[in-house]
């Protein structure tokens, strides 16, 4: 594509030259270090996560972390109602406990498939993540900390953080508010893959860039639910 891959410029005498502008996805190698791994696998993340908002949208993201936050307020409630000392507010997503044995705590939380966070003898860090549901919280009480049939209402108070709900609008480009379904996201991308330049479509100057693969450690844990 002339005037784009390679393009007019000037020398340090000051004299025309053509320079060969390279994408970020090209080899840089400097002596012994190479670094074009890491930006691949930096670039991926990074497309995951701006997928994950455009598809999401700013209600969708609210909505996520609406529940996310509902459901940590009601653990902390119901373990702070068993007797437990448990930090205070604000929090978003995690909090901590103060317990007889956190060895035992996590053993019980390990006995119906979760996990808290071991911070020293006495205390464990409770998480919740977008993957996490009522059920998940109904076993983990009953598992680590003895609390059988909690109370899982939720209120509207307990829908925001406090003093921490954000008023302000997010993802207001247009792009994050258009793709919401799996057809629509779907026809987007693909959209996005016919405006790259590819081998499939016509020739990279500089040949193919030899083509790197993610370690398989850092491609499964993406694809979790």
């Amino acid at each position: 594509m002339p005037g784009r891959i390679i393009g007019v410029t000037v020398d340090d005498k000051g004299q025309p030259c053509l320079r060969m502008a390279m994408q970020t996805r090209e080899q840089h190698i400097r002596r012994d270090k190479a670094t074009s791994n890491i930006c691949t696998a930096q670039a991926l993340l990074a497309n995951m996560a701006g997928a994950y908002a455009v598809y999401h949208g700013p209600d969708g993201i609210r909505d996520i972390a609406t529940q996310i936050h509902a459901l940590a307020r009601v653990a902390h409630r119901e373990i702070g109602k068993a007797g437990f000392t448990v930090s205070g507010s604000p929090f978003f997503d995690t909090f901590t406990v103060v317990v007889p044995s956190s060895a035992a705590i996590q053993a019980g939380a390990e006995s119906v498939g979760a996990n808290v966070r071991v911070i020293d003898p006495t205390r464990v860090g409770v998480s919740l993540g977008e993957g996490t549901s009522a059920s998940d919280i109904r076993e983990l009480l009953s598992g680590a900390f003895g609390i059988d049939n909690p109370n899982m209402d939720v209120s509207d108070e307990m829908l925001n953080v406090p003093g921490f709900h954000r008023e302000e609008p997010i993802l207001t480009h247009p792009i994050f508010n258009q793709h919401h379904s799996e057809t629509q996201m779907l026809r987007y991308l693909k959209g996005l893959e016919n405006k790259d330049l590819a081998l499939n479509h016509s020739m990279i100057s500089l040949g193919s860039c030899t083509m790197k693969l993610n370690a398989t450690s850092q491609m499964l844990p993406v694809t979790w639910p």
